[in-house]
């Protein structure tokens, strides 16, 4: 086994447990600023906010737990985006990477 697996099965056996660093609790202004900032369109900025909205754990509002190198979404783990510096935009612009991945491929 390399490396990565074992941090993948170590990581999922953690959050299995519900054991996070902590959430980052994405607002809809946020994530329109990411996406114009990506250059995406509307529709999937409307789409976006629709997957992540639901995505409350439990909560109210949305919120989208990480734990070292990554986040987790609707039980998948997706890595951070290395790319920026806080916390936060690594955590949300490796999300919407993801959307627009699965939007593309349906």
């Amino acid at each position: 086994m390399d490396r990565e697996t074992i941090r993948a099965e170590m990581w999922h056996e953690l959050t299995s447990k519900f054991i996070f660093e902590g959430m980052v609790e994405p607002k809809k202004k946020q994530i329109k600023e990411c996406i114009a900032h990506l250059g995406f369109s509307k529709d999937f900025e409307q789409y976006a906010w629709q997957r992540i909205s639901e995505h409350t754990l439990g909560y109210r509002t949305p919120r989208i737990p990480y734990l070292l190198e990554a986040l987790m979404f609707e039980g998948e783990r997706i890595r951070l985006d290395e790319k920026y510096e806080t916390l936060e935009e690594k955590v949300l612009y490796a999300l919407l990477e993801h959307l627009r991945l699965e939007k593309v491929a349906k």
